[in-house]
């Protein structure tokens, strides 16, 4: 209820001149330490926000540009977090023991093959024993592995090894960076010789761990995904339910009185600013869309249907250009080395990664310009931008990796997995060929960013800056940040990172350096190049469809990595799984070296008997829990109208108090006439019942 200050503060002192009642016993030693561990805790989470990574550049950003921006840098943040954890397990578990452990030279498999039918899927040579008299099986992987070696080509040319170091060829093959250097055999005590030094330790299954660290960090980024998705559409349901006081909310309890800085001040001034610039701009335009007449509504779904198709084309060109280069470079890959001068060699290699690059720099200004015909709102924009955009991507993606597939899968295979055809590119290990298109796909994407701030937005922001009245700088204007392009940048970096680490375990440890670099590089020119947005972006709407995004995006990447596992013949002259017919047998034998009773079980977990009841439980678990959602949003339904009356409620109780408190006006009926005692000749009697009521010709007293 209203109420004066004056009665507030009697009220309060009134409450604290109360004796308080104290408890004692158990019941105030529990409320006690209840009381200091909830001190404790929120003391702690005072301590560690305040070591929150890049927090000083958070608060710069939000002050001078708003929260939609700065939504771009938290996601980032988040990627690189997710990546450091990704090659933390990669280097721990596949990288370090491989690198102490120096088994590139041992090349024979130790893993007992005792299942029949895996013995009959690999590939055996038999070599007659003259002594003896006797056959011996042996199988193709040592001969396999020399073969491969004997192809690879090391030069000391200081041109040629940083051409290498671009492509992956070269003196960079042959290292911990990629697939073909790991060894498939059990690293053990008796093969631990690291400085001289003899280390007893246990056996280490090095094509088991491997595939198991693939699997977990899918399964890390699967879970991290899921709950930061989860937060923000929470976070999204809950600023949508403060429709009715957002205002009032950004006016009354939005500032922060801890502030004692200026420059602090000021950025919680233009955070505010931002904040309430979007919703009335966002309010505006609902406003607007209202009342749009049904002619303009005819002819804004006719511009949308025709910026659809132009979409459309755009992709289907962008798409045939992917395959048109990856065919070419196929092609040119097949002709012996040296028919060209290096420098043809070297752009006809990058042709895919180039050809993706120009469309990913192209294609996402046609698209920006396109959406701003269709009028929508500014977060619609930034989502719809957002799809066409990561369609794109992946599509020109998904196209390259069809094409490495066609390769890898091309024509019959020799005892050592390579093509006997022709027309079909020679490979002796597949799965390093792999990791090296990926790995020049991740140094191109690296070097054009960084490239395009330097060389474009930097010149322009300083050309707009210093000579403003130019006609240059007329035309090309002020730059805003263009939030779709950028999170496409680092949705496709990350794209990379989970399709090549597969191939390439090192590949998570550019991606990091590439979140590190992008951050720096991307605040330094938005704090000096760029302006505030016109139409300012929120970032509770974003930031759950951002996880959203890289959601598709994981989902779409893990399907061919999950493919090569269970589907393609390994390299028998390089990697973990050499010997093996699949990747994922290396599972099997793992379990069937398992004591009999967890053999029985996890057979019994993997059969019908057990998988049937299971999904028929998860099925009734489901629609319980739909069953329950569906009680709670009626019942939310109910409290809403419930508080709807219950506000009309106070209104009418309001207004009857504010109707009492009134003092009461004589009625026109009951009231007397005002007569003057001493009139003059030219004086008339007057009736009045208000002052209001007197003719302005009478002298009033």
């Amino acid at each position: 209820m209203v109420a004066p200050l004056s009665v507030r503060r009697r009220f309060r002192h009134q409450l604290m001149a109360e004796s308080v009642h104290r408890l004692k016993g158990l019941s105030g030693w529990k409320h006690r330490r209840k009381v200091a561990y909830k001190r404790f805790k929120d003391s702690m989470a005072e301590k560690i926000k305040k070591l929150e990574f890049w927090r000083s550049h958070f608060k710069i950003i939000e002050g001078r540009f708003g929260t939609g921006v700065l939504s771009y840098f938290i996601f980032v943040r988040w990627l690189l977090m997710l990546n450091l954890i990704i090659f933390v397990l990669m280097l721990i578990f596949v990288v370090l023991p491989q690198f102490f452990f120096r088994l590139d030279s041992k090349y024979k498999a130790t893993l007992a093959i005792q299942d029949e039918q895996l013995m009959d899927e690999v590939q055996w040579l038999t070599v007659v024993d003259c002594l003896n008299n006797t056959e011996i099986l042996i199988d193709y992987t040592s001969i396999c592995s020399n073969r491969y070696k004997e192809t690879l080509l090391v030069s000391t040319d200081p041109v040629v090894m940083i051409q290498d170091s671009l492509q992956g060829t070269g003196w960079l093959e042959y290292t911990e960076l990629f697939y073909g250097f790991y060894v498939n055999s059990e690293l053990n005590s008796t093969a631990v010789d690291v400085s001289g030094l003899s280390f007893l330790l246990h056996a280490y299954n090095m094509p088991l761990a491997y595939l198991l660290s693939v699997l977990f960090y899918f399964l890390v980024s699967l879970v991290l995904m899921v709950r930061g998705a989860e937060k923000g559409l929470r976070q999204r349901l809950v600023h949508s339910e403060d429709k009715f006081h957002k205002y009032c909310g950004r006016v009354l309890s939005g500032w922060d009185h801890s502030i004692v800085d200026q420059a602090a001040a000021d950025l919680m001034h233009r955070n505010i600013y931002f904040q309430l610039a979007g919703e009335l701009r966002e309010q505006h335009r609902a406003l607007k869309s209202k009342q749009r007449a049904t002619c303009q509504k005819v002819k804004l779904y006719a511009v949308r249907i025709i910026a659809n198709l132009l979409v459309f084309g755009i992709l289907g060109g962008g798409g045939y250009a992917i395959y048109r280069s990856s065919e070419e470079s196929l092609k040119f890959a097949s002709l012996p080395p040296g028919t060209y001068p290096p420098y043809i060699e070297l752009l006809m290699n990058f042709l895919p990664p180039i050809t993706l690059t120009v469309l990913s720099i192209l294609v996402p200004v046609l698209f920006s310009t396109i959406v701003k015909y269709e009028d929508y709102s500014p977060d619609f924009e930034i989502r719809l931008t957002l799809i066409r955009q990561v369609f794109l991507r992946l599509a020109s993606l998904g196209i390259v990796v069809l094409s490495l597939q066609q390769q890898v899968q091309c024509g019959t295979k020799d005892e050592c997995g390579v093509s006997t055809d022709a027309v079909c590119p020679k490979l002796r290990c597949w799965e390093t060929y792999v990791g090296q298109q990926i790995y020049k796909l991740a140094v191109t994407d690296f070097i054009v960013v960084t490239a395009m701030t330097l060389l474009t937005e930097f010149p322009r922001g300083i050309l707009v800056k210093r000579f403003p009245e130019a006609k240059l700088s007329k035309i090309v204007g002020q730059q805003e940040f263009v939030l779709p392009k950028n999170v496409l940048d680092i949705v496709y970096t990350q794209a990379l990172c989970w399709l090549g680490s597969f191939y390439s375990p090192l590949l998570p440890f550019i991606t990091v350096v590439k979140c590190v670099v992008f951050f720096y590089l991307k605040k330094a020119t938005l704090l000096r190049n760029y302006v505030p947005n016109q139409k300012p972006y929120k970032a509770s709407r974003n930031n759950d469809f951002f996880y959203l995004v890289l959601l598709l995006t994981f989902t779409l990447t893990a399907i061919p990595v999950g493919y090569s596992v269970a589907k393609i013949f390994p390299s028998q002259g390089c990697g973990p799984f050499r010997s093996l017919p699949r990747m994922y047998e290396v599972i099997t034998l793992a379990v069937n070296a398992l004591p009999s009773l967890p053999v029985r079980i996890l057979h019994f977990l993997g059969s019908a008997g057990f998988a049937i009841p299971a999904f028929i439980v998860l099925c009734m678990a489901l629609y319980y829990y739909l069953a329950i959602s569906s009680a709670h949003k009626h019942m939310v339904i109910l409290l809403k109208e419930q508080l709807v009356l219950e506000g009309r409620d106070k209104q009418f109780l309001l207004s009857q108090i504010n109707d009492s408190s009134k003092p009461k006006v004589a009625s026109p009926k009951s009231a007397k006439p005002i007569k003057r005692k001493h009139m003059k000749k030219d004086d008339t009697v007057v009736s009045v019942h208000d002052i209001s009521d007197i003719p302005p010709n009478v002298p009033r007293y």
